[in-house]
C-alpha cells in the first residue's frame, strides 16, 4: 500500500502546468493529395483547480493547402477543443477533442462544421518548459454530410510557455 501511495504522489507531482502558445506544421497522410497544414494556437487550464490542472482547453486557427485539378486549393479553419495534457519534466502527452469550422468544403470534407481530434507526444525542456511534439490530427464531420472521408495530418508542434 505504501508503494502505491508513493507512486500516486510521484505521478501527481510530475504533472507540471504552464499555459502554452504553439505553432504546428504538417502534411496530410491518407493519400497522394499532399495537403500541407500550418496553424497557431493557445492552450490553458479549463478550470483553475489544482486537482484538475491536467484538463485543458485550446483554441487553434490555421489553414491547409492541397492540389486539386491542376490548381492549388486551400481552406482555413478554427477550432475549440477540450482535452488532457500531461507534462513531466522531460515528456509531454495530450489528447484533445472539439468542434470547429472550415472555410471551404472539398472532396474529403462535405460541410463547414467539423470535429477536430488531436493526439500528441513529445519532449519538454525542463529549463524553459518549451515542448517539441509529434502529433496526429483528424478532421471530419462525423458523417453529418457527404463526403466525409476526413483529413488526417502528421504534425510537428512547437510549444512555448506563456
Amino acid at each position: 500500500m505504501k508503494t502505491i501511495s508513493l507512486i500516486l504522489i510521484f505521478l501527481y507531482s510530475a504533472v507540471v502546468y504552464a499555459a502554452e502558445s504553439f505553432i504546428k506544421g504538417g502534411v496530410h497522410t491518407y493519400d497522394a493529395q499532399q495537403a500541407t497544414l500550418l496553424s497557431l494556437g493557445y492552450q490553458d487550464r479549463l478550470l483553475n483547480l489544482p486537482q484538475l490542472r491536467f484538463i485543458n482547453w485550446k483554441g487553434e486557427v490555421g489553414f491547409w493547402m492541397y492540389p486539386e485539378r491542376k490548381r492549388t486549393a486551400a481552406s482555413s479553419f478554427g477550432s475549440l477543443q477540450v482535452g488532457v495534457d500531461i507534462d513531466t519534466s522531460l515528456f509531454t502527452a495530450s489528447a484533445f477533442h472539439g468542434i470547429g469550422g472550415i472555410s471551404n468544403t472539398d472532396s474529403r470534407l462535405g460541410s463547414n462544421f467539423q470535429f477536430f481530434h488531436d493526439v500528441c507526444g513529445g519532449l519538454k525542456d525542463d529549463v524553459t518548459n518549451a515542448t517539441l511534439s509529434f502529433c496526429y490530427k483528424h478532421i471530419s464531420n462525423a458523417g453529418i454530410t457527404s463526403p466525409n472521408l476526413g483529413r488526417d495530418f502528421m504534425i510537428i508542434k512547437i510549444g512555448v510557455p506563456y
